[in-house]
């Protein structure tokens, strides 16, 4: 494998991020966070984030992480519903949660990052995550870029495991090298369909 491999499961930046220590009081709130709670970083940081997001009435749905995290479990795109500012209008958002490690070996507070499910730029991975077929893609180099969980089922593979990787380093294909259907239709700019080929899964 690569050593340049994505860590698929990181927040971006540009995400609405918070931390919080061991007693859940909040310790950063980013310019995300403050976006898309329209909270101040002034008015939570250093409160306890279940009573700052409690008394806004809007956010009660975050308090479902603190048991998970307590129990030093991490979450990764878990739906939560909130309220949009001022407007009784509900906001699906997803949530990624990791537990961060204390100096006794407990829970030392948390990383939390906050995504607008509506986003453009997660629909795709969404719509390919419900589909039954295993799908995935790969950039002109042959190098996986996305994977869904249809393929991570069919092959064993996950797709933290694969993107970034040659696709012909993963699937071993009866069709890689010069007969390779995803390379001509690349290359090619066209689309190939219904060909037999065999695949070896990760086992």
């Amino acid at each position: 494998m690569p050593k340049n491999k994505l860590n698929t499961n990181m927040p971006a930046i540009s995400d609405a991020l918070f931390t919080v220590d061991e007693g859940w009081r909040i310790t950063s709130f980013n310019k995300g966070a403050e976006e898309l709670m329209s909270l101040r970083a002034q008015e939570v940081v250093g409160r306890n984030c279940r009573d700052a997001f409690r008394e806004s009435g809007r956010f009660e749905d975050l308090c479902s992480l603190y048991g998970p995290l307590a129990s030093g479990r991490a979450m990764n795109d878990l739906r939560l519903v909130i309220l949009k500012p001022d407007s009784e209008e509900k906001q699906v958002v997803l949530a990624t949660a990791i537990p961060l490690p204390g100096r006794a070996g407990g829970i030392g507070g948390a990383v939390i990052a906050l995504r607008d499910a509506s986003d453009p730029s997660l629909i795709y991975p969404l719509v390919l995550d419900s589909i039954a077929d295993g799908v995935f893609s790969v950039d002109r180099n042959m190098r996986i870029t996305s994977f869904n969980k249809a393929a991570e089922q069919i092959t064993g593979w996950t797709a933290q495991e694969v993107i970034g990787s040659p696709c012909s380093d993963i699937f071993h294909s009866s069709i890689c090298g010069e007969t390779c259907i995803l390379a001509q239709s690349v290359h090619n700019v066209r689309s190939l369909a219904k060909r037999n080929v065999f695949i070896r899964g990760k086992n």
